[in-house]
């Protein structure tokens, strides 16, 4: 586990340096030793936890979120690899998944820390994604403008589906279907935006 560590921090050092072939070949030194050892061991799930960690270095999301599957399999409350999962389900654009599995781990959390922090999050994502499609559109790419800003608009509902609170986000999220024409939906959010809706 030693030389696994080993590899892992030389990996980071030569991303760092720009090198993200050579990070990518010590990140797979790094995974195939933690297969060896999974092969002898297949119910140690802070292993596959590992695995799923080293393939989302490596951008293997779709890798990266069957190795959590199999961590929660091992685990049914494995709340790290739950998160993880889902984070790994906005990455190969698999919503539905992302708030099942987010849910789940909030579900564990006895605070509310990782409930703010995953709503957080989806707004950020959600918003870039949203302006990478405004900026995808402008250049005349209409239809992947469309698809990233549609994107956007769906991890906002996530978020706001998590914390039905967030007034702000409903805003968001009305502002962004009139734009993209979906008035049905924004008219549902607008439900929810309390005196925002008078701004």
């Amino acid at each position: 586990m030693l030389a696994v560590q080993q590899w892992t921090e030389q990996a980071a050092l030569a991303l760092e340096d720009g090198e993200p072939q050579k990070a990518d070949s010590l990140y797979m030194l790094a995974v195939e030793t933690l297969e060896m050892i999974y092969d002898q061991d297949s119910t140690n799930a802070e292993i596959s936890v590992q695995l799923g960690e080293l393939h989302y270095q490596m951008k293997n999301f779709n890798s990266g979120v069957a190795w959590y599957a199999r961590a929660i399999q091992q685990d049914s409350a494995n709340m790290i690899a739950m998160y993880e999962l889902a984070k790994g389900s906005i990455q190969i654009g698999d919503i539905k998944l992302a708030q099942i599995m987010f849910q789940q781990a909030i579900s564990l959390d006895e605070s509310d820390t990782l409930s703010r922090r995953v709503v957080k999050e989806l707004k950020l994502i959600g918003e870039e994604a949203y302006g990478h499609g405004n900026a995808l559109y402008a250049k005349g790419d209409t239809h992947s403008g469309s698809t990233y800003k549609i994107y956007g608009v769906s991890l906002l509902m996530t978020a706001f589906d998590i914390d039905s609170s967030r007034q702000d986000l409903a805003q968001r999220i009305v502002d962004y279907c009139y734009e993209i024409g979906d008035e049905e939906s924004a008219g549902q959010y607008s439900r929810w935006t309390g005196e925002m809706s008078n701004l």
